[in-house]
C-alpha cells in the first residue's frame, strides 16, 4: 500500500498503535481522524505528505514524529491533540503547511534538526510553537531497534541497512542507518 485511503480508521475509537506502514507515500484525508486512543503511530521514512485532517483528534498521542521526507501537511492534520508533549520533524526543511496545527499541538515543543531552527522559527506556520529545540539527527527517537546484532557478518563490509533491517542501495546523507552492524548517521 503506497496511500493510506481516505477516512481509513476515521472514528476507531480503540486503535492504540500503527506500525509497518512501510511504502506510505501519503496519508489521505481523516485516515486516523478521531482515533482519540491511538498514543504511537510510525511514520517511515519516505512518507511526503499528510492531507486535511489525517490525524485530527487523536487525543492520545504525546509524542509525534514527521520523517524527513515529509514535506506537506494538509489543513487540520494534527488538531485536537490534547495530550501532544513532543513533536519531532525530522525534515531540513519546514513542511508547507495548510494551517494543520492548533492551540494544543502549539504547546508541544518542537524538535528540529540542529542548522533548521532559524527557517522553522520564521516559517509562517512552524513558528507558532511555544519552545523549539535542536537536535542532532542520531538524537531523534527511532522506532525503537536500538541495538543490532548480525552474525557471520566480515567486518568492515559496509553493507548498509535501513532501521527496518532492508539493504539499502543508495543511502542518504544525514539519515541515520545500520552500517557494520551498528546504528550510525550516513
Amino acid at each position: 500500500m503506497h496511500e493510506v485511503p481516505a477516512s481509513f480508521l476515521y472514528g476507531c475509537m480503540k486503535l492504540k498503535e500503527v506500525r509497518n506502514l512501510v511504502k506510505v507515500k501519503k496519508i489521505n484525508d481523516k485516515a486516523f481522524s478521531g482515533c482519540s486512543s491511538l498514543e504511537y503511530i510510525d511514520l517511515p521514512e519516505g512518507l511526503d505528505s499528510i492531507k486535511a485532517s489525517a490525524f485530527n483528534y487523536c487525543s492520545g498521542l504525546k509524542k509525534f514524529i514527521f520523517p524527513s521526507t515529509v514535506s506537506f501537511l494538509g489543513g487540520q492534520s494534527c488538531v485536537g491533540w490534547k495530550s501532544i508533549e513532543s513533536i519531532y520533524c525530522k525534515a531540513l526543511v519546514p513542511p508547507e503547511c495548510e494551517s494543520p496545527f492548533d492551540r494544543s499541538t502549539y504547546n508541544a515543543k518542537l524538535y528540529v534538526p540542529k542548522g533548521s531552527l532559524q527557517a522553522y522559527k520564521t516559517h509562517p506556520v512552524w513558528k507558532n510553537f511555544n519552545g523549539f529545540e535542536e537536535l542532532e539527527l542520531s538524537e531523534f527517537p527511532t522506532s525503537g531497534i536500538d541495538v543490532v546484532e548480525i552474525d557471520n557478518l566480515p567486518e568492515g563490509k559496509g553493507e548498509v541497512y535501513d532501521l527496518a533491517g532492508r539493504r539499502v542501495v543508495n543511502p542518504v546523507r544525514g539519515q541515520v542507518y545500520i552500517i557494520d552492524g551498528e546504528k550510525k548517521v550516513y
